[in-house]
C-alpha cells in the first residue's frame, strides 16, 4: 500500500507551534480574569476548550520542530527557539495547573466528614403497617 508523503518544512511547524502558544497564552490570561478553580469560576467554555487543547498541541509540535532540525541537521531558527522556550513554559504552566487542581481536590476530599459514617441509621418501614 502507498501513501502519499509530503515533507512539511519546520518552519511552517515553529509557526502553527507559536500560534498554538499564543492561544493558550490568551486561554491562560481569561483563566486568572475570570478566576479559575474557585468557586466562583466563571470561564466561558471556548477558553477552556482552548487551554486544555492548545497546549498539548503546541508542546508536540515544538518537539517535531526539535527533531527535524535534529534529524536534518540544520540550524535552528530565532522561530524556532521561541516556540521551543514557549512550549517549554506551556508544559510547565500545564502540568502546574492540573497538579494544581489534583491537589486541591484532594484538600477538598480530606476536609469532608465521612458522611457514611454521619448518616444516621435507617429505619425499614413496611408498607402494609399502615393498612392495619
Amino acid at each position: 500500500m502507498y501513501f502519499a508523503q509530503t515533507k512539511v518544512s519546520p518552519s511552517i511547524l515553529s509557526l502553527g507551534s507559536l500560534l498554538l502558544a499564543s492561544g493558550w497564552f490568551v486561554a491562560a490570561v481569561v483563566f486568572l480574569v475570570h478566576g479559575a478553580g474557585t468557586a466562583n469560576d466563571t470561564v466561558p467554555d471556548f477558553w477552556v476548550t482552548i487551554f486544555f487543547m492548545c497546549g498539548p498541541f503546541a508542546v508536540s509540535l515544538a518537539g517535531v520542530v526539535f527533531q527535524l532540525r535534529r534529524r536534518d541537521r540544520s540550524a535552528f531558527h530565532k522561530m524556532d527557539w521561541i516556540a521551543i522556550v514557549l512550549a517549554g513554559i506551556i508544559a510547565v504552566g500545564y502540568v502546574g495547573f492540573i497538579a494544581s487542581l489534583y491537589l486541591s481536590t484532594q484538600r477538598l476530599r480530606r476536609e469532608q466528614p465521612n458522611r457514611q459514617s454521619a448518616a444516621a441509621p435507617m429505619r425499614v418501614v413496611n408498607s402494609l403497617e399502615g393498612l392495619k
